[in-house]
């Protein structure tokens, strides 16, 4: 049997004084970018989606005693620490009380690029047992040398709707997180200065 042949990849985020592939050249030309850049994937920092998070804690917190039946058929209330569709229908109106969903997204209206990011960050900042971070070295990267991440109680709540919006997204423009999705796997692969994540456990587990 004979050898496989090595593939040199090139680094699609080479600056323009850089010689490129032809590969990072059509990278840059669909990512609009010529150097380590996660801002086309992460629309939000840190601080900007807590503000967002903070304004629907509150409706959760004020409708935390509702109750509705989950398709499931167990009994649930908004307050829960996670939430439920009630159908097999996985859209909005499928959650329960989608007033209040659709409510807060009316008053907080995202675009359709800012989904998958946000997505990803509350996978990091649920209130979990454990968190992982993936280092990048790049600009906008919302975890860019953070250790310690915070925990949100309803973190879970704010990523059932964003994965809702995003699964309806992947049926009407599925190029755009095609395009997310390709930025970001290329900014792990060249730009994860350790080659690791980084584990992170509460106090309660470490003794």
């Amino acid at each position: 049997m004979g050898d496989f042949p090595t593939i040199k990849l090139s680094d699609p985020f080479l600056t323009k004084n850089d010689s490129q592939s032809f590969l990072g050249k059509v990278f840059n030309k669909v990512s609009g970018k010529n150097r380590a850049d996660a801002g086309s994937v992460f629309t939000y920092s840190i601080d900007e989606l807590r503000k967002l998070y903070t304004e629907l804690e509150k409706i959760i917190e004020d409708n935390a005693d509702k109750e509705y039946k989950s398709y499931w058929g167990g009994t649930q209330t908004i307050g829960d620490s996670y939430l439920s569709f009630t159908s097999d229908e996985h859209t909005l109106d499928a959650l329960p009380y989608p007033e209040l969903w659709k409510g807060f997204l009316a008053a907080h209206p995202l675009k359709d690029e800012d989904l998958l990011g946000i997505d990803i960050m509350l996978s990091e900042l649920d209130d979990s047992y454990s968190s992982e971070i993936v280092e990048l070295d790049a600009d906008n990267y919302p975890f860019k040398n953070v250790k310690d991440i915070e925990s949100w109680k309803y973190a879970s709540h704010f990523q059932l709707i964003i994965q809702t919006l995003l699964d309806d997204l992947g049926k009407k423009n599925p190029s755009l997180i095609f395009r997310q999705a390709y930025t970001l796997l290329a900014l792990i692969f060249f730009h994860c200065p350790t080659n690791k994540y980084i584990r992170n456990f509460p106090l309660w587990f470490k003794r």
